[in-house]
């Protein structure tokens, strides 16, 4: 299986900058898995219309995300965090 793509937007980058290092470390964990094994774990569609669906954490945390399809295949884009 190839390594899956993933985009992370300015908004993305700015709220993960603001977590600590290991709300850092919790949410990479889950977006490593998806990179490495195309797995996505506790992940919820928010709306089929839209394609944008959730990444959810008991702590609270959030990671918004959405899929394209781009000349080179699919790509992750995360959009924001909460």
């Amino acid at each position: 299986m190839a390594e899956s793509r993933v985009y992370r937007s300015k908004k993305y980058k700015t709220w993960y900058k603001s977590l600590s290092e290991k709300d850092q470390g919790i949410v990479d964990s889950r977006v490593d898995t998806y990179i490495e094994n195309g797995l996505l774990l506790k992940s919820k569609s928010l709306d089929s219309n839209y394609g944008l669906y959730e990444f959810k954490w008991n702590s609270g945390l959030r990671v918004y995300y959405a899929f394209i399809e781009d000349s080179e295949g699919r790509l992750m884009l995360l959009l924001l965090g909460g």
